[in-house]
């Protein structure tokens, strides 16, 4: 199956087998052939089907029962593994599907030579049953098992199904489980995992109306349908010649282990055929729903393309025929099935690659749900270089330049890639660089939806081209195809092919099959140094990662004049280039190794800084380039209240995929306050194995405008409430630097655990007069040291997050307090319907002074911006207070603390405790509507003063708060309006003297609109 970017626990049997597998083959396997008739209902979506087994026990056991899989069921309900892994991976479809559009087979009664047997399903599982022998099948011997059965198609969620009057009839018959040198291996139906079958002959013949134009694995037996088929190249109006309402297609085929079909009455037809090297013709066909009655079809020539391709450097195509059909395929962009693949367009590499899965997985039958890497990995490695020459990799831009010197705006996106590799390369280093890789010796089951793709069809696809460039293409071809001819039609497992190897090679590859498949270590190979001898250029070159061979290129002025070849090694080593004519040397300028950062892999002989990379500035974003150090600029124009309108440049060194240390720097000129603002982020990541993944070091800073009283914070206000005499209010600028460190856990299980962090941070921050310079207050800075831990799971019916902080302020006073807040959200069993909700509590461990920090306290609602007082949030309207300049901003709400979204007039704080609680939820229909209700307990404090002795004095008292009503999100967790409907009387007493206006509140996330940041976290690319 063709991905271009796709574990539960199943059951006890699967994973049994998953954990005692043997790891090489016997010397003998079973042989199953079908029998089967089968009709095709198409107006109530049914098959009605009758098969016949003759069961072939060529194993040294008896055999006292024998498991089938009966694949149409795991469409039967939501709680199927198929149905989980789906939801798993972040689909609902399936998951909130009409019942009319489910699956399901039944109608099963097995006899074993004419005598009925015992049926038992698996415990949990219908997609799996097994058949109690009469008596023991001896080794040996030979059966025959018959049922009959019917299978109502689903809508096509994956594979098999109908959509749109196009039927795809995959997985659909009952199928005996592989019995090899592990025992039986049943597997459930999956999405992301691919199948196991026996070897045998298939004699199917398909009863469906006549105007049904029906192909299949194998080859079909009336000429009359060929013919049909050859008419209909040009127009889809010719009737077939049948004189009856339903026609019967019957289709042979041997020495294959599955066998689909796929019907439809507007199919057209294209037909070619390709001559082999060893003179044998094989036909191609096309089969497309093409809607343009007067335009043909094409793609044979890509079918042509991979048979010629795969059997010069495999073995040759053993059948007559080789058909790629186009249906609406929702697995991927494309399903490999024996002869037969079916493909969602008509593509290039699609084509070729689904083409290619006859040999690996086809011919070559491994069990590929437990080793992707032997069927996947190594197909989609010969897709990409049945396209790729091996030449100097030159790196472009992204944004070429014509003949005439104008700029091509229009990119095709493969287009990107400078090698059909380096598209695998761009994929794994995703992952890579991030440090969330799995390693490709792992089942199908276990990788992340996303890892599916990044390491088996791109980390596992570029090890085997490192594999071919260090053994040279003529060793590496004639392994691969003393392996064909070795296992054709069998079921090697991956020490049968691991050893083949290395006696074929006489290598020793476990730096191969150890490291770079079967662990998550990388390579990374540096130019340390470049010297002039009187011999010739010696260099120093370094491999900081996993042992693994390279190859060194010296050029001279662009021409390569000199190669070097290094076996396996990790360390430092030492290279000398004879050729005295040199000005430059590249680690693998072919680019065949997986290395993590090619920046560190050149070296010029000239110049001070020879192994430093060249600085280049592009606009917006290119190609990543390894030879140059890349820095990216785009214009940004800013606004806020106090500033006004700002306008700069964002500097950054990274999109995606990211480097270990990355920046973004963005310096704004503000017309308003007619000074500079921007903000500053750097950090670098540690990779490691064990208990954390990563850790990040940074540091944030930033400077922008804001509001307040006097030189100091909080603003000046007297425990009474008033404002002090002889304090101003007007415009002011903070500055913040905070740095950081993260300590990022590793995920036991990445499909299922929760991502989990630990962050320690030290936040300075300063306010000033905005006429005063950069950091001239800033010896009276306030600091706080905030720890945090935070884990969130994103698995779609189990999303949660929570997180807890401890702070310690020393700011106008000292101060400790605790907080912590818990997110979920509960499906009501419709799509995007569900309750979101949340609770929030805190607590003081130090209180503050009296009347100090008070920014600090927990409060009923958090209604503006002031209140942002680590300015870790993006706003228009910093410092807005109702008393000094009252605007709209002041309805703003800031993330966190109580979460109420009733605007309150008279502020509820405290620096005791408080607890809160908050629900939202969706309501039927389109409209972006939600139903919010808050509740709050707050341990509320006031003060007095003594009118004799002048002393203040603190009291405290629990209140009960809520409110309800309706909010409008206009955009997800960017911005929402609030509209209160339901407040208890002290929130309507306090805002009696306000229109309704000035009661909503909204929430503006700024922060969630980072384009780069997004990027990065790969959000939005």
């Amino acid at each position: 199956m063709f991905r271009k970017a796709v574990f539960l626990n199943l059951f006890a049997l699967s994973g049994l087998f998953a954990k005692s597998q043997h790891l090489k083959q016997a010397d003998w396997q079973q042989r199953v052939d079908y029998n089967i008739k089968v009709s095709l209902n198409d107006s109530t979506k049914e098959l009605s089907g009758y098969e016949e087994i003759l069961y072939y026990n060529q194993s040294p056991n008896a055999l006292t029962e024998i498991y089938f899989h009966l694949w149409p069921n795991a469409y039967l309900n939501n709680e199927t593994p198929f149905a989980k892994q789906r939801v798993e991976n972040g689909s609902t479809d399936f998951l909130y599907a009409e019942p009319q559009q489910r699956g399901r087979m039944d109608s099963l009664y097995f006899k074993v030579n004419g005598q009925k047997v015992q049926m038992q399903f698996l415990p949990n599982s219908y997609e799996i049953c097994k058949i109690i022998l009469p008596s023991p099948l001896l080794s040996g011997a030979q059966l025959t098992i018959s049922t009959s059965f019917r299978v109502k198609l689903p809508a096509v969620f994956s594979r098999m199904g109908h959509e749109n009057g196009i039927f795809c009839i995959t997985q659909w018959y009952p199928k005996p489980a592989v019995y090899d040198i592990n025992g039986w291996n049943v597997m459930p139906y999956l999405d992301q995992g691919e199948f196991y079958s026996e070897f045998g002959r298939f004699d199917v013949s398909i009863v469906l109306p006549k105007d049904y134009v029906v192909v299949a694995t194998g080859d079909v037996q009336d000429p009359t349908e060929s013919e049909w088929w050859l008419k209909r190249t040009k127009s889809t109006n010719i009737k077939h010649p049948s004189q009856s309402e339903t026609k019967t297609v019957r289709f042979i085929q041997d020495s294959v282990h599955d066998f689909a079909w796929f019907a439809s009455k507007n199919f057209k037809t294209a037909k070619s055929e390709v001559t082999l090297a060893s003179g044998k013709r094989v036909d191609t066909w096309l089969f497309s729903e093409n809607k343009k009655e007067n335009t043909t079809i094409s793609g044979t020539e890509y079918i042509n393309e991979a048979i010629s391709f795969y059997s010069d450097k495999v073995g040759e195509y053993p059948y007559k025929h080789a058909t790629v059909v186009v249906t609406p395929l929702k697995a991927g962009a494309g399903m490999e099935y024996p002869t037969i693949t079916n493909v969602a367009d008509i593509n290039r590499d699609v084509i070729v690659h689904e083409v290619g899965h006859n040999w690996f997985y086809g011919i070559l039958g491994s069990n590929e749900r437990l080793y992707p890497w032997m069927d996947e990995s190594i197909n989609n490695y010969y897709e990409a270089r049945s396209k790729y020459k091996k030449e100097v990799v030159v790196h472009t831009d992204l944004f070429k330049k014509d003949s005439t010197g104008k700029i091509n705006y229009n990119i095709n996106f493969r287009g990107l890639f400078s090698t059909p590799f380096n598209e695998y390369e761009f994929l794994y280093l995703t992952a890579g660089r991030n440090n969330t890789d799995q390693r490709a010796f792992l089942p199908s089951e276990a990788f992340t939806s996303k890892n599916y793709g990044k390491i088996i069809y791109g980390k596992a696809s570029l090890a085997f081209n490192q594999l071919q460039s260090y053994l040279g293409d003529e060793v590496f071809d004639g392994m691969m195809k003393s392996f064909y001819e070795n296992w054709k039609f069998k079921h090697p497992l991956p020490d049968d092919f691991i050893q083949h190897a290395k006696r074929y090679t006489n290598k020793d590859l476990n730096w191969f099959f150890n490291g770079v498949m079967n662990s998550t270590a990388k390579q990374d190979f540096a130019l340390l140094s470049i010297k002039n001898t009187t011999t010739g250029w010696l260099v120093t070159i370094k491999n900081k990662g996993i042992e693994a061979p390279v190859q060194l290129q010296a050029f001279n002025q662009g021409k390569l004049v000199e190669e070097k070849r290094l076996e396996p090694f990790t360390g430092v080593q030492q290279v000398l280039f004879m050729n005295k004519e040199i000005t430059n040397v590249v680690v693998d300028a072919y680019e065949a190794s997986i290395d993590i950062d090619r920046a560190n892999n050149f070296a010029r002989t000239n110049g001070l800084l020879k192994t430093f990379p060249k600085l280049e500035f592009k606009p917006i974003i290119n190609k990543e380039k390894p030879e140059y150090a890349q820095v990216f600029y785009s214009p940004v124009l800013g606004m806020n209240t106090n500033n006004k309108t700002m306008l700069g440049a964002a500097f950054y060194n990274s999109l995606i995929p990211r480097k270990r240390t990355e920046f973004i720097a963005v310096p704004l000129y503000a017309f308003g306050t007619r000074d500079l603002t921007g903000y500053l982020t750097v950090q670098h990541r540690l990779h490691l194995s064990g208990l954390f993944r990563e850790i990040r070091f940074g540091v944030d800073a930033s400077r922008f405008g804001t509001s307040g009283y006097t030189d100091n914070l909080p603003i000046a206000i007297d425990t009474l409430g008033g404002v002090i005499k002889g304090s101003v209010f007007g415009l002011r600028v903070y500055e913040k630097i905070a740095p950081r460190i993260t300590f990022v856990f590793n995920q036991k299980n990445p499909r299922t655990d929760a991502h989990r962090e630990v962050t320690l941070r030290y936040v300075l921050t300063n306010e000033q007069r905005y006429t005063r310079s950069v950091l001239k207050n800033f010896d009276r800075h306030y600091s706080y040291l905030n720890i945090g831990y935070a884990e969130e799971n994103n698995v779609l019916l189990n999303k949660y997050s929570w997180q807890v902080n401890y702070q310690y302020g020393n700011a106008e006073s000292r101060f400790q307090k605790i907080y912590a807040e818990y997110n979920k959200f509960i499906s009501y069993g419709e799509k995007k319907k569900g309750l979101s909700t949340r609770v929030f509590g805190g607590v003081f461990l130090q209180k503050p002074e009296t009347g100090k920090d008070v920014f600090a306290n927990f409060r009923l609602a958090d209604n503006n911006g002031a209140y942002d007082y680590l300015y870790d949030e993006s706003q228009f309207g910093r410092g807005a207070f109702e008393i000094g300049n009252h605007n709209i901003f002041t309805q703003q709400l800031m993330p966190g603390g109580s979460g109420f979204r009733a605007f309150i007039r008279d502020y509820e704080e405290t620096d005791s405790w408080m607890i809160a609680t908050n629900f939202t939820s969706t309501i039927p229909g389109v409209l972006p509507l939600r139903i919010f209700v808050d509740a709050a307990v707050i341990n509320a404090q006031s003060s007095s003063v003594n009118a004799n002795t002048g002393q203040v004095s603190t009291q405290y008292e629990s209140n009960i708060y809520y409110a309800a009503g309706v909010s409008v999100w206009l955009f997800k967790d960017i911005f929402q309006v609030n509209f209160p409907i339901f407040v208890d009387n002290k929130i309507k007493e306090a805002g009696k003297n306000y229109d309704y206006g000035q009661k909503m509140t909204f929430t503006l996330r700024l922060n969630n609109l980072n384009p780069i940041k997004q990027a990065r976290e790969q959000k939005v690319l």
